[in-house]
């Protein structure tokens, strides 16, 4: 049977355009997807979404090519029996940009002042089309929330590369309330992100069976390490299994030795990569 290492209702749009399907006209319109099958036969589906102002005919390549630094192996030498999905957000106008559009997943404000404006997120963060389970920047904000919003089967793992979780602030907050709170300040967190996309607060708590890896440069001056470090602090309160590390000397983007630990999590935490 296929394991399944990163699968979710995500650009509903994007595969429908692919296979022929008209859109609904109710949701953001995206440009097909980049579909890079796998060399073997397939067992695994990665989906993997880029920062804002990014393209997947601008990302995947250089994520393609790059080799980690141990094996020196790439990511489809290393996942031979991965299908990969690279969607490519919608245009949209950024507020950043003076509303200039850009290809983004949903609005934000500046990152260091984020916390002043977050419900500029919301929107997009609520489409379903907008669900990742690896990401950059941006894009790793959003497979965060898709994290604590899944309502579906455990995924075999979440990646996130030099990003934050929105909101993230606010959940540690109230994460930290007293155990003997009713109801669980942890639910209370979750409910609170659930209820700011309009989303159903009784869904399960499917992120505790979901292993999380973030990774960050610590001279990353665009998404501070700081806002990461929010991440997986929001995440541990919340009791999912996290792990984070950060790489000196690295900015706003990943490295070979990155890419190494996160194929070395990956091959850990998938059931098929174990028994191959």
């Amino acid at each position: 049977m296929w394991q399944i290492v990163m699968t979710f209702e995500i650009s509903l749009n994007s595969l429908r355009t692919s296979q022929g399907l008209s859109r609904d006209p109710k949701t953001p319109s995206y440009p097909a997807p980049l579909i890079i099958q796998p060399l073997l036969t397939r067992k695994q589906t990665l989906i993997i979404l880029h920062g804002r102002g990014s393209t997947a005919s601008k990302f995947s390549p250089p994520l393609l090519t790059t080799s980690s630094s141990s094996s020196g192996s790439t990511l489809q030498s290393s996942f031979p029996h991965a299908k990969v999905i690279f969607p490519t957000a919608s245009l949209s106008r950024a507020t950043i940009y003076k509303r200039s559009c850009t290809h983004q997943w949903f609005n934000n404000w500046h990152l260091e002042e984020y916390t002043k404006r977050q419900g500029m997120m919301v929107d997009g963060l609520r489409a379903r089309e907008n669900v990742v389970l690896w990401g950059l920047s941006q894009g790793c904000a959003t497979a965060l929330t898709a994290l604590l919003t899944w309502d579906g089967p455990a995924l075999g793992a979440v990646v996130g590369m030099c990003g934050y979780l929105p909101f993230g602030n606010v959940g540690e907050r109230i994460g930290k309330g007293s155990k003997d709170q009713e109801p669980d300040p942890k639910k209370q967190a979750v409910t609170f992100l659930r209820e700011e996309l309009d989303m159903n607060v009784d869904a399960g708590e499917t992120f505790l069976n979901i292993p999380v890896f973030l990774g960050h440069g610590a001279e990353d001056e665009k998404v501070s390490v700081n806002l990461g470090g929010e991440a997986r602090r929001c995440l541990d309160l919340l009791g999912v299994e996290v792990e984070m590390i950060e790489y000196e000397g690295l900015g706003p983007w990943y490295s070979e030795n990155m890419l190494r630990d996160i194929f070395q999590f990956l091959n850990t935490k998938l059931r098929s990569e174990k028994k191959s």
